[in-house]
């Protein structure tokens, strides 16, 4: 006869973490001593399973937004001293680096790139679509002709007498 464990929602939460962390059933078995089996049913039917895979999934999107954060910050004080300063180049005759002005073309690739970015994040606009008044009479004319157009019904038809 085999014994019967019990567990408590701390025990959920404990395997549940180890899963999200490790990305494995087998991994958080070996690492808690549940049974595969056990943390299978617990996925599928505990609330606390899935509250702790969300608690974690957002304490680690916080911990990535921050990192991200951290590096846009870094690489845009490094864009704009590259575009007040130049660019780093290693010239072989003096062996020493020495700063070249940045190419016009990368400039304007720079300025288009980080343009439609805050144009994202302000929820504004980053293309156009120019509709003169002859597209929009060519629209309707089609639309016109689309609804004047016959249709078939599928159907049964009965035919009345008077």
């Amino acid at each position: 006869m085999s014994k019967k464990r019990t567990y408590c929602e701390d025990d959920v939460k404990q395997a549940a973490a180890i899963f999200y962390l490790e990305g494995s059933y087998r991994k958080a078995a070996q690492k808690t001593g549940f049974p595969v089996s056990t943390l299978f049913y617990w996925a599928n039917n505990r609330e606390e399973w899935d509250a702790t895979i969300d608690r974690i999934r957002t304490e680690k999107n916080e911990e990535l937004d921050a990192l991200y954060t951290e590096l846009i910050k870094k690489a845009t004080e490094e864009l704009r001293d590259r575009l007040e300063h130049g660019d780093c180049h290693f010239d072989p005759k003096t062996k020493e680096i020495q700063r070249v002005p940045i190419k016009a073309k990368d400039m304007a690739v720079i300025q288009a790139v980080v343009f439609d970015k805050r144009q994202l994040l302000r929820n504004l606009p980053t293309s156009r679509t120019e509709r003169t008044t002859v597209n929009k009479l060519e629209d309707l004319k089609r639309r016109v002709a689309a609804l004047a157009k016959p249709r078939l019904l599928d159907g049964e038809c009965e035919r009345i007498e008077d």
